[in-house]
């Protein structure tokens, strides 16, 4: 009589634990809802979309845009050309991929203002700008832009080659300017 207990006894918990396995497992749906498909994904008798539970959903590809890079603001930038980092101020302006920049106030180009002129890839923020200053200095600018849009760096060419670092000013609530 024993033996009977003890393999009623463990009929009844090997059912138990294969039920609840089947519920976990739930064909990969583990909340417990029935179906099959995502965690928390309907079936149509649950209110979901017909045939969703069948479909895969690809998370590789959106159709939302990509966000573009935009520099146009105010920007404090440096230039090393002899060792000694020298301050600008620069207003750039960007339309698409079109790009412009005044640089003024330059401690090493007293009383000089330079315009610039060229384009940005606004996917990877690399930009190339050509113009000179006041007195016929030339200079071409190629560099990259951080993906926020908040900080630029590169080098130039000309008389004296160096390279840039940049930094957009913080507008008068905190917020980088222009920034998205």
């Amino acid at each position: 009589m024993r033996k009977h207990w003890l393999l009623i006894a463990l009929a009844v918990f090997s059912a138990v634990l294969a039920a609840s396995a089947l519920a976990c497992s739930d064909d990969n749906n583990n909340d417990g809802g029935g179906g099959t498909g995502t965690p928390g994904e309907k079936t149509p008798a649950e209110g979901g979309a017909p045939g969703a539970e069948d479909e895969p959903v690809d998370v590789t590809t959106t159709d939302r845009a990509e966000a573009q890079i935009d520099i146009s603001g105010d920007w404090i930038v440096t230039e090393d050309s002899l060792g000694t980092p020298s301050p600008c101020a620069a207003a750039v302006t960007q339309a698409g991929p079109g790009l412009s920049m005044v640089l003024e106030d330059c401690a090493s180009l007293p009383g000089q203002q330079g315009t610039f002129s060229g384009t940005i890839d606004t996917a990877t923020g690399d930009f190339s700008l050509s113009g000179t200053f006041t007195r016929g200095l030339a200079l071409d600018l190629t560099g990259t832009a951080s993906p926020d849009g908040n900080s630029i760096s590169g080098s130039f060419t000309g008389p004296l080659p160096g390279t840039f670092d940049g930094v957009r000013q913080l507008a008068p609530s905190g917020e980088q300017e222009g920034a998205p």
